[in-house]
C-alpha cells in the first residue's frame, strides 16, 4: 500500500504502529522477551523464573515421598489466581478439590511504600559513607523499581472466607462428578 508524503510523492513505506499487548490483571510483560508473565503465587520463585511464569505455559512439580511442597505451591498459585479475579479450575483425584479451596490462603495487605520515604540527610551514613549518595535499589526477590508489584505475599496462617470463594469464578473437578 502507498502512502503521500509530504511534498506529493508516494512511498511504500509506512510508520507501523506498536502492537499493544492486551493488559491481564495480575499479569506483567516480561523485559526480556515481552511475554506476558502471571505470578506462581511465590515472589521468590517467580524471582527464580525470571520475574513469573509466561502465560499458557505448564509447569510441572514433581514431588518426593517426603515432602508436602507441591500442595502448599498449589495453594499458592489457586490463591494468587483468586487474589487477581481469575478464572480457576482445580481437578484432583488424590484429594477432594473442595476441601482444597477451603484451605487457600489469605493475602496480605501491605501498606503503599509511598508514603514512606527515606531522607538521606537526615540519616547520614557514618561507616558506608562513600554510598550515601547512589542511588537507592530495592533488593528484595520479585519485586520492581517501577513500583508494581507482580504476585502477592499471603498468610498461611489464616483461610480464605467464604464469601470470597463464592464471589471468584473457579471450576472444580474430582473424578466422581
Amino acid at each position: 500500500m502507498a502512502a503521500l508524503t509530504s511534498d506529493g510523492n508516494v512511498t511504500s513505506f509506512q510508520k507501523k504502529g506498536r502492537n499493544r499487548i492486551p493488559y491481564i490483571q495480575g499479569t506483567r510483560q516480561s523485559v526480556q522477551n515481552a511475554q506476558i508473565l502471571a505470578s506462581s503465587g511465590v515472589p521468590s520463585l517467580d524471582h527464580v523464573l525470571g520475574s513469573g511464569l509466561p502465560v499458557g505455559t505448564i509447569l510441572l512439580i514433581e514431588e518426593d515421598v517426603f515432602g508436602t511442597f507441591s500442595k502448599l505451591m498449589l495453594k499458592y498459585f489457586l490463591a494468587e489466581g483468586i487474589a487477581c479475579e481469575h478464572p480457576s479450575f482445580l481437578a484432583s483425584l488424590d484429594t477432594i478439590p473442595k476441601s482444597l479451596m477451603k484451605e487457600l490462603p489469605v493475602p496480605i495487605k501491605t501498606e503503599s511504600s509511598s508514603g514512606t520515604s527515606i531522607d538521606s540527610k537526615a540519616d547520614p551514613m557514618t561507616i558506608a559513607w562513600r554510598y550515601q549518595n547512589m542511588r537507592q535499589v530495592q533488593s528484595i526477590p520479585g519485586s520492581t523499581n517501577s513500583g508494581t508489584q507482580l504476585g502477592h505475599n499471603f498468610d498461611l496462617t489464616q483461610t480464605i472466607s467464604a464469601d470470597e470463594l463464592e464471589q471468584s469464578s473457579y471450576s472444580l473437578w474430582s473424578g466422581s462428578n
